[in-house]
């Protein structure tokens, strides 16, 4: 096993262990792991994925009023969130899910503030850069209103854009689980 390799499975060690936290501190650390696993210039799945050429399929709930929000008639609510729901395992029974590629995924839709919708990149590039997942910053124009919205709003006992990722970090650990499988075999 490869030095990238190693980091790869302890980050996904370290990022299992934040999701079973109830620890606010412990939570918003899932967004660096994200950020560092899926999102960054050169993301470590990735890296390590070019030995392997594994596909990564997520899988997501689909999600309705997604689906429909542009439609003519249907009224757009204030505000929407997904949390749990974008999860299989915790949406609604019954729900139909689909497999996506990692860029869908980051693309998908989670949560609707006044008019603007934010994807799955959105709420971990803004819990891991403005919250302080892995540094602290302040939000820019298009991150306001999660910040305004986080402020003011809990759901289970957390802001809505750190929940969020409990839901999301699920997803990924369950798509990148063939990849380790296969790394340990390797080893």
């Amino acid at each position: 096993m490869n030095e990238k390799e190693e980091l790869f499975i302890e980050t996904i060690g370290d990022l299992k262990k934040r999701l079973e936290s109830t620890n606010e501190y412990e939570i918003l650390g899932i967004s660096g792991l994200l950020r560092k696993l899926l999102i960054d210039n050169n993301p470590l799945v990735h890296q390590v994925n070019r030995n392997y050429k594994k596909k990564l399929d997520f899988e997501i709930s689909v999600d309705q009023f997604f689906e429909n929000l542009d439609k003519p008639g249907i009224p757009r609510p204030e505000m929407y969130f997904v949390q749990d729901g974008i999860d299989p395992e915790t949406s609604r029974p019954g729900k139909a899910s689909k497999s996506v590629g990692l860029q869908a995924l980051l693309a998908t839709p989670v949560m609707l503030i006044k008019e603007k919708v934010y994807s799955v990149k959105d709420i971990v590039k803004f819990e891991a850069n403005v919250m302080g997942g892995v540094h602290s910053g302040y939000p820019d124009s298009s991150q306001e209103q999660i910040s305004v919205i986080s402020a003011e709003i809990s759901i289970g006992g957390f802001r809505a854009s750190l929940r969020q990722l409990k839901a999301i970090g699920r997803i990924v650990v369950r798509a990148l689980e063939p990849l380790i499988l296969q790394i340990e075999e390797v080893e």
